[in-house]
């Protein structure tokens, strides 16, 4: 029966080859698109499912009110966190601190950046990351040794076993430590919050600190996790911190009240598999890949529409030639069949129809993954869509979509007369008037999505064509190695400076790609507030086309412009609420300086952030993170392919435009 069943489907799909080309069609970009989607949020939904301890481990965060920086809530805390809940909290098994930034890493003449994290020696009882060679714990309890992954490994060593072998770490300056490779362990995942190119022992980290980093109970610059017994809920845990907080942060905060005196601090836990997709909680210090949900929201949203179009456009065209095949349903019924019997029949048409494109969609999508992934910014695998979750999804959805295209056109002819439609007195008419409807809905849909494309095409114009407060064109921006960035930056500079297009070269530190950091300033006496800061030179504020609105930039020749001058931003005075500003005095740790000028806002951060107050200082001797060289037009493309490198590293260059 099912078998008359395709061979009839079939014969009466070649038989309207041009309307079943054009349901193949809809159907084909309905599949492909879905699939696109559903892959990625399958993704999104598995970030750290893959560890076996999962359910049970969790992300000490820190909440703090009125502090030094404000309010916050950050996925952070210090170092004596996780030794210190574990030993008084009955219900923690374990813990195990995640700190992780790039770091220099050379091996014979070859010198690169590498993510590097320092983790406790049970890292690799906590978390499901695979070895495939050596021995991780004996290796993440000396400082002299290093993890390496696989993809490091075959990067370093080629088909070489890279055990026993060693890499330089730089510690600072041109000062490299020499770690010997301990142990090999699997690349992490695409979907893993946690990544690394190498693993070192949490203790080394911890040596390089001083005493009063490694008891500070304020700051909060690493991940800690902690492993949690069976049956123990997380808010009997936050419970029992709020004892330990108050004897052991006590101390610290105590000397903050004097300034700060209705300062709180508390801490909570977000459970390991919550990290990718909950925004709000920062997601670094050796942890990547954070997410936004609402991108997943979106596109089960445009997946829907996509679906219904393609649906609606199948019923259409059923319904269209449905007089057409009137005669043929009244043969059918002439010679015994039943309702339920054509209804199968239309169906296993939508059916094999949806089929005949799962081939070509897998192809295309096959075809379109690695654009779907620099767009995305994944790295989801080509054999993705052969796992057995993407396959019986898939099959699925061939069902869904057939019933959904198929079942209303089904209905419709196998309620048609014999006598009525072998005299081709078949009408549409009566209770059927409604099905006309979906050819509104259709055109609406259509709408929907001209509109949503023209409203983000103004999205992306806005970003474009947005006032940053500074000129973004033709500047080239030019990360630096940390450690010898203040060595090799005036190097560079004079380099830079000697081709005829370059126009401007200028250094900055604490304002990066990475965000601007934070402190407290006085003024007024006693007033205070959290400001932004960065250290610029004197060509940074023409090179990217600031407005000083009052006042004047530095001037190097002037010996206390680079000692007890600042430069504060529009925020820094409004929230201050200072009428004269030029000349005032502000306090920042222990300098006292003076407002050199006041330049117009501009955006540091993302635009969804609200401009920070501001204050950028000139001192030669401060660390400065990037290089930034304005150019013209005529000759952005050809600054970029000038070579810049030192003792064999290669810097990233990007353009902003």
């Amino acid at each position: 029966m099912f078998q008359n069943y395709l061979k009839t489907a079939f014969r009466n799909l070649w038989r309207k080859r041009q309307i079943s080309a054009i349901n193949f069609l809809g159907m084909l970009v309905a599949l492909t698109v879905v699939m696109l989607i559903f892959i990625f949020i399958h993704d999104e939904q598995r970030f750290d499912q893959f560890h076996t301890n999962k359910d049970s481990l969790y992300r000490v965060i820190t909440h703090s009110e009125n502090g030094l920086f404000g309010t916050y809530h950050r996925g952070f805390t210090g170092i004596p966190q996780g030794p210190a809940f574990a030993e008084n909290v009955d219900e923690i098994e374990a813990f195990v601190r995640v700190k992780g930034y790039p770091e220099l890493i050379r091996q014979g003449e070859n010198s690169s950046y590498a993510d590097v994290v320092y983790v406790d020696s049970n890292f690799f009882d906590v978390f499901s990351f695979q070895l495939r060679a050596g021995d991780a714990k004996e290796a993440l309890k000396r400082p002299d040794q290093v993890i390496i992954s696989e993809e490091q490994a075959h990067k370093l060593f080629n088909d070489e076993s890279a055990i026993g072998k060693t890499i330089d770490i730089q510690v600072e300056e041109d000062q490299f430590d020499r770690l010997t490779i301990a142990a090999v362990a699997e690349t992490p995942p695409g979907n893993s919050s946690i990544q690394f190119d190498f693993i070192l022992p949490f203790i080394r980290y911890e040596q390089s600190e001083n005493e009063g980093k490694r008891n500070d109970w304020i700051s909060s610059f690493l991940n800690t996790f902690v492993k949690l017994k069976p049956g123990t809920t997380p808010q009997l845990v936050e419970d029992k911190f709020v004892p330990i907080v108050a004897e052991k942060a006590e101390p610290q905060l105590s000397k903050i009240r004097d300034r700060k005196p209705n300062i709180k601090q508390w801490y909570g836990l977000q459970a390991l598999t919550d990290i990718h997709l909950q925004e709000d909680l920062a997601v670094s210090n050796g942890l990547a890949n954070g997410s936004n949900p609402q991108y997943s929201f979106i596109l089960i949203a445009v997946a829907f529409l996509v679906i219904l179009i393609a649906s609606i456009n199948f019923i259409n065209l059923s319904l269209a030639q449905s007089l057409d095949r009137s005669r043929e349903v009244g043969v059918r019924k002439v010679i015994g069949s039943s309702r339920k019997q054509l209804i199968f029949q239309f169906l296993a048409e939508s059916w094999l129809l949806v089929g005949l494109t799962i081939l070509p969609a897998l192809a295309l999508v096959q075809f379109l993954l690695p654009t779907f992934n620099s767009f995305t910014g994944k790295t989801l695998p080509a054999d993705i869509l052969y796992q057995w979750p993407i396959i019986a999804g898939l099959l699925v959805f061939q069902l869904l979509l057939s019933v959904l295209a198929g079942f209303y056109p089904a209905l419709v002819l196998s309620r048609f007369k014999p006598i009525q439609a072998l005299s081709n007195r078949t009408k549409l008419g009566g209770r059927y008037n409604w099905a006309k409807g979906l050819v509104v809905v259709q055109f609406t849909l259509a709408i929907l999505f001209v509109m949503s494309a023209l409203f983000f095409h103004r999205q992306f114009e806005y970003l474009q064509d947005k006032d940053l407060g500074y000129e973004p064109e033709n500047l080239i921006g030019i990360e630096l190695p940390w450690f010898t960035s203040n060595d090799i930056a005036p190097l560079f500079k004079e380099a830079l400076q000697s081709y005829p297009f370059i126009e401007e070269v200028t250094a900055r530190g604490n304002i990066s790609k990475y965000g601007v950091n934070q402190t407290l300033v006085e003024f007024n006496g006693d007033e205070s507030m959290t400001v932004a800061y960065g250290n610029i030179d004197a060509a940074f504020i023409p090179a990217f086309g600031i407005q000083v609105q009052e006042g004047e930039n530095f001037n190097p020749a002037i010996g206390s412009d680079t000692l007890n001058k600042v430069i504060v931003n529009e925020a820094f005075v409004k929230k201050a609420n200072l009428t004269n500003p030029i000349g005032q005095s502000i306090r920042m740790g222990e300098d006292q300086l003076e407002i050199l000028a006041v330049v117009k806002d501009f955006h540091t951060e993302s635009l969804k952030e609200e401009i920070k107050p501001l204050v950028m200082y000139c001192r030669p001797n401060s660390r400065v993170r990037e290089l930034w060289v304005k150019t013209s037009d005529e000759h952005a493309a050809q600054t970029i392919k000038i070579p810049v490198s030192y003792t064999h590293l290669t810097l990233p260059t990007k353009r902003i435009v």
